[in-house]
Formats: C-alpha cells, sequence, structure tokens
C-alpha cells in the first residue's frame, strides 16, 4: 500500500430529515457516551469519511473491518469499493441498524473476542488503551487507519486527525 496526501478536506454536509434506516445519523446526534475505560460511543464525523479511503484506497481483495462501526458509515463508504467490509459492534442496537446496509457484515460482539486473521485493512476510532489490546491481534502487513489516537506499539504517519500505519 501507498498512503496518498489528501486533496482537500471537504465541506461539512448536511443532511435533510427524516433519514431512512440505512442512512448514518449526522454525527450531532451523538453525544460521546463512555461505555468502558477504554471506549464511548463517538463516531467518526461524516464530511472525513472519504478522507479514509483517499489515504488507504480499497480494491476489491481487500477485507475491511471497522472496529467498534457504530451505524455502519463508514462500512457504506467502504463497500463501494467492492471488498468485503466487516463491521464489528458491541452495542446491539447500532449493529442492527448497521446490519441493514447492503453488502456488509456486522459482528455483535466484543472487538478483543473477534479473530482479526483475514482483515487486510482496519479502521478503528478508539482509545489507545484499547487500540494495543487489539493491534496485536492482527497478522502482520494488515493496514491500520485510526482518527484522533494512535499508540506507542506501532510506527504511524499523521494525515490530519488520521494515523496510518502497518502491522
Amino acid at each position: 500500500y501507498s498512503f496518498q496526501q489528501p486533496q482537500s478536506f471537504p465541506q461539512s454536509s448536511f443532511h435533510s430529515f427524516p433519514l431512512p434506516s440505512d442512512q448514518p445519523l449526522p454525527t450531532a446526534f451523538f453525544q460521546p457516551k463512555i461505555i468502558s475505560q477504554d471506549a464511548a460511543e463517538e463516531p467518526t464525523p461524516l464530511e472525513l469519511i472519504p478522507l479514509i479511503f483517499e489515504l488507504v484506497p480499497l480494491s476489491k481483495d481487500d477485507i475491511f473491518v471497522d472496529i467498534g462501526c457504530g451505524d455502519g458509515r463508514i462500512l457504506k463508504e467502504a463497500s463501494k469499493s467492492g471488498c468485503f467490509s466487516i463491521g464489528i459492534e458491541i452495542n446491539p442496537e447500532l449493529a442492527t441498524r448497521a446490519s441493514r446496509l447492503p453488502n456488509v457484515k456486522i459482528i455483535n460482539k466484543d472487538a478483543l473476542e473477534y479473530d482479526y486473521s483475514i482483515a487486510t485493512v482496519v479502521y478503528m476510532y478508539l482509545y489507545p488503551d484499547l487500540m494495543e489490546k487489539i493491534i496485536p491481534k492482527l497478522v502482520p502487513g494488515t493496514i491500520v487507519v485510526s482518527y484522533s489516537h494512535r499508540t506507542q506499539n506501532m510506527a504511524w504517519n499523521r494525515f490530519g486527525n488520521f494515523y496510518v500505519g502497518t502491522k
């Protein structure tokens, strides 16, 4: 993989209401909810999602895993590449919402219990303590994209608020 600097940062997008059930909820609907010392429910801003796939373009041969996929907003964009997209979500309500998206598989379980051996690209917006528990579960060569946080157990390249590295 070669990491690419995004061309520009997009302007905020606004949505009409009500949203169909297969549409992601606007970030403004979410107040960060702490669910453990390692994680909170807070989505990646909608306007930044395209930058993920400018940094790490996906192909139909990739297996993309979004850890803590929430409503599936990132999986929806990832699936446009034709790759196999998997979302790991511990919250059953959010997992149900994300499972309505076409061409994605949602697994409703703790991210620490998932087998990441098939993943080629992993996205996470998690606190560093949880990231440090998950990264050792990845196979060497897995590309990791993280929003806002990085760990000491891996080398990272920074692009705005995103960090990209290879296990």
